[in-house]
């Protein structure tokens, strides 16, 4: 077992507050790059970063092809990603006093990973989503109850399929900033709403069947009935009220508080166990959303319409991430492909 290595954690530590403070990026995030350099410790044995050198990284590359984890190797992906976060590491690191002359730009592109580990990292399988609508519908409709939990949980998938909202966002969304008029969403950091880098965005509530129409408006239509001030949480969580006489604690009634995405997600499992139907993340709602209104627009201007409520701020992320084509889709396409009048 080797030692730690003071010197090394102080410059991680800095690190970190780098990663969050300048360049804004969440603590998860920030902790999943540590992760990498904690690879690099393990294999230099924590040596002092000033003995960055070109056998060094090349020695490094080939270890991690050859790392295993729970009896596996790790794949393509976590090998290009940990070389890609050491190198930036030390991209940082070698504008530090100290370290300015010790570790040379030279040396840090030896830890540029390979063309065969760029390779592997692109041939990561697509992520599995339901392939259609009736999906969701099945999962709505088998939901009978007309409690409040139950007309809650019918508009969240609802409003996942028709939005194709990140799950953090729909769960920290208010009341107010929902026009059920125009149906129209301001996902507004300001009002509290997790968006993904705090980007304000605009998403229109996308009417792609009656049944998830229905079902929103139903929880629109209880809302007011309540007077649910503005403020309120959209998708409030349950409280837990103990049924007494018993160890059990059911939910019936909803609080004031947001929800964490994870609640949202739990919902889901529970929701698809009940409907006796695969359980797929909420997430994988957004490819499905994605697939379904871009199958759906005719013209360039539409799928650009697409990505904008999606808020992203290119085309080339909405269709290279979320437009992924299935190899059954695939074929169809091409064999449906009409080449009469083509000389």
């Amino acid at each position: 077992m080797f030692k730690i290595n003071p010197i090394n954690e102080t410059m991680k530590k800095k690190y970190i507050e780098f990663l969050t403070s300048a360049k804004q990026l969440s603590q998860t995030t920030a902790e999943s790059k540590l992760k990498s350099i904690y690879k690099y410790d393990d294999y230099t044995k924590q040596s002092d970063y000033k003995t960055l050198n070109t056998d060094t990284a090349r020695a490094f590359q080939k270890y991690l092809q050859k790392l295993t984890f729970r009896n596996q190797t790790i794949s393509g992906q976590t090998v290009y990603q940990t070389l890609k976060d050491v190198q930036e590491f030390f991209v940082w690191l070698s504008e530090k006093p100290g370290y300015k002359s010790k570790i040379s730009y030279e040396k840090i592109q030896h830890l540029n990973p390979s063309f065969s580990t760029i390779q592997m990292a692109n041939n990561r399988p697509p992520r599995a989503y339901p392939t259609n609508l009736t999906y969701i519908k099945k999962l709505i409709l088998s939901i009978k109850g007309t409690e409040e939990i139950d007309l809650r949980d019918k508009a969240i998938i609802a409003m996942l399929i028709m939005t194709g909202m990140r799950v953090e966002a729909l769960a920290t969304l208010p009341v107010g900033c929902v026009d059920m008029d125009r149906w129209l969403i301001d996902q507004n950091p300001d009002k509290g709403v997790k968006t993904k880098f705090s980007k304000r965005i605009y998403t229109v509530i996308i009417k792609i069947d009656s049944i998830f129409v229905e079902a929103v408006e139903e929880w629109f239509q209880f809302l007011k009935k309540k007077n649910v001030p503005s403020t309120h949480p959209l998708f409030p969580k349950a409280d837990h009220i103990h049924e007494q006489g018993t160890f059990i604690f059911i939910n019936n009634k909803l609080s004031d508080r947001c929800m964490r995405g994870s609640q949202i997600s739990r919902i889901l499992q529970e929701r698809c166990k009940q409907a006796s139907e695969k359980y797929y993340s909420a997430h994988t709602l957004r490819h499905l959303h994605e697939r379904t209104v871009e199958k759906a627009a005719g013209r360039t201007e539409q799928i650009k319409a697409l990505s904008q409520n999606m808020g992203h701020n290119n085309l080339y992320t909405t269709l290279d991430c979320y437009g992924y084509i299935n190899d059954t889709d695939r074929i169809n396409i091409l064999n449906t492909l009409d080449f009469r009048g083509i000389s």
